[in-house]
């Protein structure tokens, strides 16, 4: 392989350029902040970039992609393309994966500006144990021109969150590369964090592709999921998890305190909160504005309900503040009681109406 701008630029030992080109590839993910500057990265710690993208193969594959459409040339050697890198780290917010694009076309594309290259990269993960005979659904999205989008396989609900949401990107335009910074928050994933491995190894499925003239894998073509890369999360600390449960049960609590905050006593702008009514209130407004639905703040038989789910969220908030006195058995276990509670809060609300309007209905 021909690394030798790439080396004098970033000052990277050809060690750390020449991965294994076999087998799958495996990243061991670090728990660890990251430097304010980093682009420095590359240079500071070349050993924590893994360079082992493949050429991508056969374009014919592509017609598994039911999405997108690409104009790609497959194939081609190691020493045709490009170097490109692979760096992830996470910490108590959430993960980083950092993409270190080598573009030889910097050199000239400051003079040619409507040819500036940007990096697009396409890349997908799936949290959990995925080599089990549970179907783990992926979460894939889609780097170019400087915006992040996201291809959700399933329907947001309880069992599943769009992560685009909760996700940060930046670009740095460096010597000879592009380093694309994609954080992804822990809150989408509160139900399938890494922190409760259930083997040693504890694997999640990544799989990166750059496209470009001479395209290549971190991992198989597109949605081919059993060619995907690994990464290794680290074997997490106590205070590591402690760190991370606790702030997504902070997150939980805004939310739904945010939820219940907000009045909308209306259908028609969708849901927005579940404050129950006062009965004097509701009636005088029903009254003067007659209409052939309410919403659950509005019915009368269903406030008992309301009311419960709402106090059962809001008697969590001491043992919330207390989080760190308790042994780290009793974090686990409350993390997953109160989490499900405070993320799912609408979803509990509202598959407890469509119950009650089915018992008024059909009992």
């Amino acid at each position: 392989m021909k690394y030798t701008t790439l080396m004098l630029a970033l000052a990277i030992p050809a060690s750390a350029l020449l991965a294994q080109e076999e087998g799958k590839n495996v990243y061991d993910v670090a728990f660890r902040s990251l430097p304010a500057d980093v682009t420095s990265l590359p240079a500071k710690e070349p050993e924590t970039w893994n360079f082992n993208f493949r050429p991508y193969g056969d374009s014919g594959m592509l017609w598994s992609d039911p999405i997108l459409q690409r104009d790609v040339t497959s194939g081609g050697t190691a020493g045709d393309r490009p170097a490109t890198a692979l760096n992830v780290t996470c910490d108590a917010d959430g993960f980083t994966l950092l993409f270190l694009c080598v573009e030889p076309a910097l050199a000239t594309s400051y003079a040619q500006t409507n040819v500036f290259p940007s990096p697009k990269i396409e890349f997908f993960f799936t949290p959990g144990d995925a080599d089990t005979s549970k179907i783990e659904h992926y979460y894939q999205m889609y780097y170019s021109n400087s915006q992040l989008n996201e291809f959700p396989w399933l329907i947001p609900g309880r069992d599943f969150r769009t992560c685009l949401p909760y996700t940060r990107h930046r670009e740095f335009v460096m010597q000879n590369a592009i380093l694309v910074e994609i954080n992804v928050s822990w809150e989408p994933l509160f139900d399938r964090l890494p922190i409760f491995p259930v083997k040693r190894d504890n694997f999640w499925r990544l799989s990166a592709i750059r496209w470009g003239a001479l395209s290549q894998t971190w991992g198989g073509v597109v949605h081919q999921a059993n060619q995907a890369g690994y990464i290794r999360w680290p074997a997490f600390t106590d205070a590591q998890k402690t760190a991370i449960m606790k702030g997504l049960l902070k997150k939980g609590w805004v939310s739904f305190m945010k939820q219940t905050a907000k009045r909308d006593y209306t259908t028609d702008r969708g849901w927005r909160g579940v404050t129950p009514l006062k009965a004097p209130f509701r009636e005088a407004e029903l009254k003067a504005d007659p209409r052939s639905y309410v919403n659950y703040n509005e019915d009368p038989g269903f406030r008992p309900t309301l009311e419960r789910l709402t106090d059962e969220c809001k008697a969590l908030a001491p043992r919330i503040g207390a989080f760190e006195s308790l042994p780290m058995a009793e974090q686990e276990a409350f993390y997953r009681m109160a989490s499900d509670k405070l993320f799912n809060f609408r979803y509990d609300v509202e598959e407890a109406y469509a119950k009650y309007l089915s018992d008024a209905l059909f009992n």
